[in-house]
């Protein structure tokens, strides 16, 4: 392809002009290319901003109304070709050490030892190695000073792991971190399930 002063492609041959009609057929279907492009981004936002308000509705809007009203349940039921579900409000935790907030995860970090959960931590070495340098990758987990490489130790504990022994401690009334501390979520959802018809269940 050779490109014109505007910048639009031009088709070209070493024999023979393709014809105008496949040109056209062609072209038809680079406008179909583009237009997809275009319905997919539109369909991502649309899935974004959705799961955003999802986000709200669980989290926030509809937990907040329960505890207003006093309720721990509440059923919808089926209407036309919409199944029937039930809400329920429910305990979630979902934690992560802080990201960009260093000294809070110095804290958070020694909190765990002073409490005796260090076994929880793990370390992460961070090396920069250049491409094709595939033995020295193998040789620096014993040699990485000798070598003169470059590295960071990052110590860290998996979002699973955090929140798996923060519900533990809740659940066997231990001391748990300091809610400044905690990065992530520690609350209360609605939780929506559909209901199973009788012929599901």
């Amino acid at each position: 392809m050779a490109f014109g002063k505007q910048g639009a492609a031009e088709a070209e041959t070493s024999d023979r002009a393709p014809s105008q009609d496949r040109l056209e057929a062609l072209r038809d279907a680079l406008r179909e290319m583009r237009d997809l492009r275009m319905v997919q981004a539109e369909l991502e936002e649309r899935l974004r901003l959705c799961k955003a308000r999802q986000y709200a509705l669980e989290s926030r809007e509809l937990p907040e109304a329960f505890h207003e009203l006093g309720i721990n349940a509440l059923g919808l039921e089926a209407e036309g070709n919409m199944p029937a579900y039930d809400a329920k409000l429910k305990p979630y935790r979902h934690l992560v050490l802080p990201r960009q907030d260093k000294e809070k995860r110095k804290v958070w970090l020694a909190w765990l030892r002073k409490h005796k959960h260090a076994d929880v931590v793990k370390t992460v070495f961070k090396v920069a190695v250049g491409m094709g340098e595939d033995k020295l990758a193998r040789e620096l987990q014993a040699a990485l000073k000798k070598r003169g490489v470059d590295f960071t130790v990052e110590q860290d504990v998996p979002w699973g792991t955090l929140t798996a022994l923060y519900k533990d401690l809740e659940n066997r009334k231990l001391p748990l971190p300091p809610p400044h501390m905690t990065e992530g979520m520690v609350g209360t959802i609605v939780q929506v399930i559909q209901v199973k018809s009788k012929e599901e269940g």
